[in-house]
């Protein structure tokens, strides 16, 4: 029992430095979140600005179409150059939130292994002290019936004696 008692005491230490961890891990990931949504926001404001860009050339250029004319042609290679700048800012920005969250749910399976440990522990420790019980109550019950057989043989002593006189 007392060794039970002394693997789940270790067994919360564990759990402990495992939910500590998961708690870092996950702050880490709510970092790395907004990092990512800073980045995809600034990708997507260059998006925007392109479309802009390509909807105001179709409109000069009207339904007849032609080739873009030289202040959009130039608008649009820097919006172009700038979108394709922030991509590695995005991909890894998304690298290192994957890789958070990853770590992150690691850290909590780890943490909820522990836990189904201490809990087929504390079912262990339950079940031994049930059987304890069981037992001990078995042997109190013994006990007594011994008890009750020993003043069953000493009444009859006595009877004897007193009929004997």
């Amino acid at each position: 029992m007392a060794k039970l008692e002394a693997e789940i005491a270790t067994l919360r230490e564990a759990e402990s430095k495992a939910r500590a961890q998961a708690a870092e891990r996950e702050a880490t990931a709510h970092v790395t979140e907004n990092e990512l949504r800073r980045a995809e926001g600034k990708h997507q404001r260059v998006q925007i600005e392109i479309r802009g860009v390509m909807d105001l050339a179709r409109q000069k250029l009207g339904p007849a179409g032609g080739d873009l004319p030289p202040e959009f042609s130039a608008k649009l290679t820097e919006l172009q150059a700038r979108a394709a700048a922030l991509e590695p800012d995005l991909n890894q920005a998304k690298s290192k939130h994957a890789t958070a969250v990853a770590s992150l749910r690691a850290a909590e399976a780890e943490a909820q292994g522990v836990l189904s440990q201490i809990r087929q522990l504390d079912r262990q420790k339950a079940n031994a002290g049930s059987s304890l019980g069981k037992q001990l109550h078995e042997r109190a019950a013994g006990v007594s019936e011994a008890e009750k057989q020993l003043r069953d043989a000493l009444a009859e002593v006595a009877r004897a004696v007193l009929g004997a006189r």
